[in-house]
């Protein structure tokens, strides 16, 4: 922090004179929003790293860059809520909810969020960051090579009509974030699309360690099971749930817990400690279609 701020409760409010910046060290992958009021002056938000550095105006558009237009009747006098979502290279920037400001990749990797002002006082409140991602696949098929996504070799993955497609042999495939959570909250929209063998496929999520290896396997066939340490939990599909339609599966790791759901149904929970684990979607024996895979710390 620099520069004389006023500080009551969750409101911090810069003053008119020199430079005042908040800074903190980001993850790859994080959501933040914040409401910003003020007198219009030369103030924004910046990500930086040591081979980036991407500014934004919050209400001057001539001193902004001018691939972020403002809304045009934007007042700065009335609050306006500011959207910050980085994913990686990935940062989309959204006003008041439906005004999209930026959408596009970044040079590299940034690991700072700075909010600044210059000579002019502006009210900073409901600051909220959470770590963390959502990927549509919507990102064009540059994506890929361009996210932080990891996909295990040899496999066959593209990017098709804003789905992520993942193909497999005999041998278990998967693409996995490198982004490590010790508590977590994923979920994955997945399709089967065929299977290589009818009796022997399976798909669904994993959580990695550090070095790739499976600290838990949330699997889904004829049943939905969940194996840690070698013990698999076992546990029955809904009547009418068909794995060839687009479903939600979901763990959300908590004390010590994993907790199994389908969609909005909790199936149950087994023992589990997590430890920094990265979250993957996988497929054996089968082609899957993803179309949303979120992670948010909890």
């Amino acid at each position: 922090t620099t520069g004389e701020w006023q500080i009551s409760g969750e409101r911090a409010r810069s003053s008119q004179n020199g430079e005042c910046r908040l800074q903190r060290d980001v993850a790859t992958s994080f959501l933040c929003e914040v409401t910003v009021s003020g007198e219009g002056g030369d103030s924004g938000f910046a990500l930086e790293g040591e081979w980036v550095a991407k500014h934004f105006s919050f209400f001057r558009q001539d001193a902004g860059d001018a691939e972020c237009p403002l809304p045009p009747d934007l007042d700065p006098g009335v609050p306006h809520n500011y959207r910050i979502e980085l994913d990686g290279r990935w940062l989309q920037i959204t006003v008041d909810g439906c005004h999209q400001a930026f959408a596009g990749w970044l040079e590299a990797v940034p690991d700072k969020l700075l909010l600044h002002a210059r000579d002019t006082a502006v009210e900073f409140s409901g600051f909220a960051l959470t770590e963390g991602f959502e990927d549509l696949f919507d990102r064009g098929e540059a994506s890929l090579a361009n996210s932080e996504w990891k996909i295990a070799s040899p496999v066959e993955c593209t990017i098709e009509g804003n789905e992520l497609i993942i193909s497999s042999g005999e041998k278990q495939c998967n693409a996995a974030r490198l982004q490590r959570f010790s508590e977590i909250d994923v979920s994955a929209n997945i399709r089967l699309v065929r299977t290589v063998a009818a009796d022997n496929f399976c798909f669904g999520i994993l959580l990695l360690d550090a070095n790739g290896r499976e600290m838990l396997r949330l699997s889904v066939n004829t049943a939905v099971s969940v194996e840690v340490s070698g013990r698999k939990t076992s546990f029955s599909l809904p009547a009418g749930w068909d794995i060839n339609d687009c479903r939600q599966y979901r763990l959300l790791i908590r004390s010590e817990t994993a907790f199994v759901y389908l969609e909005d149904l909790f199936l149950g929970d087994v023992p589990f400690n997590s430890v920094n684990a990265c979250p993957a979607v996988f497929c054996q024996n089968a082609t899957i279609a993803v179309d949303m895979v979120r992670a948010t710390a909890v």
